[in-house]
């Protein structure tokens, strides 16, 4: 039986529930910017904004199906769907698995941390 954290805040994988996200690393939204400065007197450069990228790190309580699902997709490179469901919110879009990480510490639940880059946009409903 997996450990229950009593918050509200979940985790899909693939349109299965995967299980209760017991901490989130970070949900990060990077901006590129493109350096378009002109040889001259100028002597600030100039930029313009260019292509987005997003990013999260989650920690989640151990399950069986959770580590399945998440380590076969990052062997094999699979983008897809997901969710993270705060009850009163959401982050969802599609990603790849960076990394998938099992830990355990001494009287406590065992956890999967896993990192993932979005492929495309990211939706975030508050």
């Amino acid at each position: 039986m997996a450990a229950q954290s009593g918050n509200t805040a979940t985790f899909s994988w693939n349109a299965v529930a995967i299980g209760d996200v017991a901490a989130i690393g970070s949900v990060t939204i990077d901006g590129a910017t493109i350096d378009v400065s002109t040889l001259g007197a100028n002597a600030y450069r100039e930029f313009l904004g260019g292509k987005y990228q997003a990013s999260f790190q989650i920690e989640l309580f151990y399950t069986h199906t959770a580590h399945s699902a998440l380590t076969g997709d990052h062997l094999t490179r699979t983008s897809r769907a997901f969710v993270i469901d705060f009850g009163d919110g959401q982050v969802s879009g599609n990603a790849i698995l960076t990394s998938v990480n099992l830990s355990a510490g001494i009287d406590d639940a065992v956890r999967i941390s896993i990192s993932a880059q979005v492929v495309g946009a990211l939706t975030i409903v508050p």
